[in-house]
């Protein structure tokens, strides 16, 4: 069911709303997603359109940082600069209960 600004309604996590939650990461839409402590928004990060609308629902300047969540160490590398870092430190860190900061 379509809420305000073209939303939908919490979805509990079956199968069926995980694919259809996928379907819609891939189109560009943005999820509201919870975490341990809030609910968070969720995109393709490889989409200028939906990073665009996070900004946009946020009211953040186009400047400000956004956190990604990457399913492999090694992809991060594609997003961020890591080269300096020690060799393997992110190998050893990751996945951990740590927030890695960078550019």
């Amino acid at each position: 069911m379509a809420g305000p600004l073209g939303s939908s309604l919490v979805r509990p996590s079956t199968e069926k709303f995980t694919k259809e939650a996928i379907t819609s990461l891939r189109v560009g839409k943005v999820l509201a997603v919870p975490t341990d402590t809030l609910y968070g928004f969720a995109c393709d990060a490889c989409s200028l359109h939906a990073l665009n609308r996070i900004y946009e629902i946020k009211g953040r300047q186009y400047t400000s940082p956004l956190v990604i969540y990457v399913g492999d160490v090694h992809d991060i590398g594609k997003f961020a600069v890591s080269d300096h870092l020690p060799h393997r430190l992110l190998d050893k860190l990751l996945p951990g209960p740590v927030t890695v900061v960078l550019r």
